[in-house]
């Protein structure tokens, strides 16, 4: 860029920008009417509710394109119809919540740290194929799964024994009943991350959520039939490509972009929550962002951090204005407090909990 009557070498200014290029998911079939049902489709009946009214807010982003109409539906696109009602069923009671990586050889585990537990070495779940990583948790006594009549488990009691475990997502899945929802917080290093932690690679975005997506879909469809129920699993990520790619490569599975709004908070739900040090990403900056994230991509809504939420009540009617869903994570002090304010979800000790009184 240069200034009128300039030199031509003469650099006055400097424009730095990103692509991201998500490529379509390829392998299985996730698709509306196929082997997994979509989420917005999943009530029989649904609750006779008054449409959500459309206001337009400070946090509305530019129209979308019609493009945006080919994957899962917003809040706001459903709205005409009972917007809140479409979800009831598959989006209450409780879910389990686990912090989920890729290896390097596409292998999707537990893991909510970005550093593994090796001495001295700086070494991240990317680094290392799945056999190294099952073998380093064994060698730290975490490579089980203690749990005891897996059918009559509930998410609670699952979530004490997955806390600290280190295992393959797919044994995971295998291990807890259908009946357990799973949300599932994809951690995805961003190349900033990876430099100030001195940690070695990170898996390409693309082939990571393939690989989680692809998991998810063989181990849910894996022998159901018309007598056994589906698992209902929700994504979520810090990460604003992360939810995008988890959105527009599918329409099966709603997904949450997870902010600290640019604070960073103790009561994050992970290690591996992104904050503005870690991404440098004016995406995560701020509320403002974070719901043009969700709008830009149809994302079903927001997971914030419940202090501040707290302290400004009214910017949780300010998000549902939007038409998105709204989850918070912190405190149970101020978790109970936000629910008196219409919030849809709260995450607390390892737990999601969708609410059905405001749908």
């Amino acid at each position: 860029m240069h200034a009128h009557g300039s030199a031509p070498r003469l650099t006055t200014a400097q424009v730095s920008f990103e692509i991201n290029v998500i490529t379509p998911f390829s392998g299985v079939t996730l698709e509306i009417g196929g082997a997994v049902e979509t989420y917005w489709k999943a009530i029989a009946s649904p609750v006779a509710t008054p449409a959500t009214k459309l206001t337009t807010t400070r946090f509305a982003p530019p129209p979308r394109s019609f493009a945006s109409a080919q994957t899962s539906p917003s809040m706001q696109s459903l709205s005409t119809a009972g917007s809140h009602s479409l979800t009831h069923s598959s989006l209450s009671g409780n879910f389990l919540y686990v912090t989920v990586q890729v290896t390097r050889d596409l292998q999707p585990v537990l893991f909510a740290e970005w550093q593994l537990p090796t001495d001295g070495f700086n070494v991240g779940v990317s680094d290392v194929t799945l056999a190294q990583f099952l073998a380093l948790a064994e060698r730290r006594g975490r490579h089980t799964l203690p749990l005891s009549s897996t059918s009559s488990l509930a998410a609670k009691d699952v979530q004490g024994a997955v806390s600290q475990a280190m295992v393959a997502l797919s044994d995971l899945l295998k291990v807890i009943p259908a009946s357990v929802g799973v949300c599932v917080e994809l951690a995805h290093a961003t190349g900033a991350m990876l430099e100030q932690r001195a940690l070695g690679r990170g898996v390409e975005l693309n082939a990571a959520v393939d690989a989680v997506l692809r998991t998810i879909y063989d181990v849910t469809t894996q022998g159901a039939g018309q007598s056994r129920a589906r698992r209902n699993v929700v994504f979520t990520s810090f990460s604003p490509d992360a939810c995008a790619a988890l959105n527009w490569k599918q329409p099966n599975y709603p997904v949450f972009f997870a902010s600290q709004c640019g604070r960073t908070g103790v009561h994050a739900p992970s290690a591996t929550a992104l904050g503005t040090r870690d991404a440098r990403d004016f995406r995560v900056a701020s509320l403002h962002a974070a719901v043009e994230v969700c709008k830009t991509n149809n994302l079903l809504g927001l997971l914030l951090d419940a202090e501040s939420l707290h302290e400004v009540p009214s910017l949780v009617q300010a998000v549902k204005d939007c038409g998105l869903l709204l989850g918070a994570f912190g405190t149970a002090s101020h978790l109970s407090v936000l629910e008196s304010h219409g919030i849809d979800a709260f995450l607390h000790d390892g737990i999601m909990t969708y609410s059905t009184r405001h749908y």
